[in-house]
This record gives C-alpha cells, structure tokens and sequence, in this order.
C-alpha cells in the first residue's frame, strides 16, 4: 500500500497533467456483504485501460464508505449515484476514501481504474477495495456503549494481553501506517469515531499531545481527564516511530528515551529512571516483534 502522504503530495500533479481516464474493458461485480456483516473488502489487479465496476443496492439516509489500498499512485475510484450522469464522489480531486449519507435509495457504482497517464503506459495496480453501508442504527451496548458519534471527551485504554499494546495508526484501518503504540491505562482524548473495517476506529489524541492517530475502538472505555496535564507519573509509555525509522519513547513525566532502528538505546534524558530505561526497552522490543523488524 502506497503512504497517504506520498498519493497526497502527487495528487495535484496527477490531476493537471493526467486525466481521467475512459475506460475500454469494464468488468462488473456485484457486492455482497456476509450475514450480519455491513461491509466486505475486494482485492483486484488492473492493467492499461481496464477498469472494475462494483453494484451494491442502498437506501437514501445510509452512510456509504469506501476505502481504496493500492500499490499505483494512479489508482483510483469514483461514485455514481443510481441514474446519475456525473459521479458523486472524483476520487483523482478527492483522494482514496469515501464516506457520506447516500441522496436517493438504488443500485449504486463504483468504479476503480487508472489514470490516463498510466493506463497508456500498460502499468497494473494491485488493489484491495472496503466498501461498508450503514443506516445509523444503535451499536450492541455490550460493544460501544456511545455508538459511532459523541462519546465521553476521554477514553482509557483496556482489557489488552498483558504485555501487549494498542497499535495508532494514520488513518481509521490496518491497511494504515502504526505511528505510535499505548498501553492499557493510557488516557486517550477524544476525537470522533467511525466504522471501517467492519470495526469501530476512534481518532485519538495523548494527554500531552504529542501523539495523534486512529485506534480500535474496542480497546476504549470511558474514561476522564488527567488529573494533571502530564498525566499520572506512572502512566504507561508511549512509542512514536519517526521518519527515519528511530523509536522514541516517552513518559508522562517528561522522561524522553530515543532507540535505533534496531532496537538499541541511542540516548535519554537526564530525567530517565532506570526503571523507565527498562520499560521504554521492552515497548521497543515488543513493537519490533510485532512488526516484524
């Protein structure tokens, strides 16, 4: 999957000098979603100027959201609503994700396909398409007690393995890069949830800010406001992967550690404890593992 940022930075480029492309070998799928599911991912290759259309039935007031992980920056999706001649939604201006209330109840498309500039060149693109529906309807209690929208203005983090943590992503799925991790007990602002992945994915915020992303929801309870601005001194630590690929590790106490690539302690402040040392080691280790570093 190509990095949101890098599709954002070509996009402007793409759409001046690309265009649109006119599809000359259009395949059809219909969408089906499993029995008490609300969305299904579809996987694909195109090639050229060959194109995808996916049908799926859907009502007026429905939510639709559409998500597209490709490995070409020319890849992408529009909506037509039923019997509409332009598209709803021009995913070459408006990027690779969808979401909104549906204006008329029928048979919806959606086409995914490449640019003209690409599909000249017969370049493929390997692809994974989410598509969900929902119509607004109350959550299981016994899942989200606050539903899709509002909620308490913090959550903290449970009921994860012990030892595990709590992967923050770029964006609301797995198909998003992890930008940092929590653990249980973490005390999470925040932001606004939605429904992806046939999951609830919650955008998140740390207590001193210095972390913001999307997690799943499951793992968020209800939760209030630090007692302090920093936090409770023994709160869990927090990793932040940078750039360059180095780890950085911080306590709510303002201790900061900073690790190599490959797991190794690089420096900390001078407020660090040797217990704070340890912990920050392990939270790299056991990111590492689970990534496959």
């Amino acid at each position: 999957m190509m990095a949101r940022s890098m599709r954002e930075l070509a996009l402007g480029l793409m759409v001046a000098l690309a265009g649109p492309v006119a599809a000359q070998n259009t395949s059809s799928v219909e969408v089906r979603f499993a029995p008490g599911k609300t969305g299904a991912t579809y996987k694909g290759e195109i090639t050229g100027y060959a194109a995808v259309d996916y049908y799926l039935q859907a009502g007026a007031g429905q939510t639709m959201q559409v998500m597209l992980n490709t490995s070409n920056l020319s890849n992408y999706f529009n909506v037509w609503a039923p019997g509409a001649d332009a598209a709803m939604f021009v995913g070459a201006s408006s990027g690779d994700h969808f979401s909104g209330q549906l204006p008329v109840s029928g048979r919806y498309r959606i086409q995914v396909f490449l640019m003209r500039n690409a599909a000249r060149r017969e370049e493929s693109a390997r692809y994974s398409l989410e598509i969900s529906i929902t119509d607004g309807a109350a959550v299981p209690a016994d899942e989200f007690a606050d539903g899709l929208s509002g909620g308490p203005d913090w959550y903290v983090v449970g009921d994860l393995p012990p030892q595990d943590s709590l992967n923050v992503r770029s964006g609301p799925g797995t198909g998003y890069d992890v930008v940092g991790t929590v653990s249980n007990g973490a005390e999470l602002r925040n932001l606004g949830c939605r429904r992806a992945d046939s999951s609830r994915w919650c955008q998140i915020e740390n207590a001193a800010g210095s972390l913001r992303g999307w997690v799943n929801g499951r793992y968020l309870r209800e939760g209030a406001a630090p007692a302090t601005p920093g936090g409770a001194a023994g709160a869990p630590p927090e990793l932040v992967r940078r750039d360059s690929g180095e780890f950085e590790i911080r306590f709510d106490t303002g201790c900061t550690l900073l690790f190599a690539p490959v797991g190794s302690l690089i420096t900390a402040g001078s407020s660090c404890t040797a217990e704070q040392s340890i912990r920050a080691s392990k939270a790299v280790d056991a990111y590492r593992r689970e990534q496959g570093l």
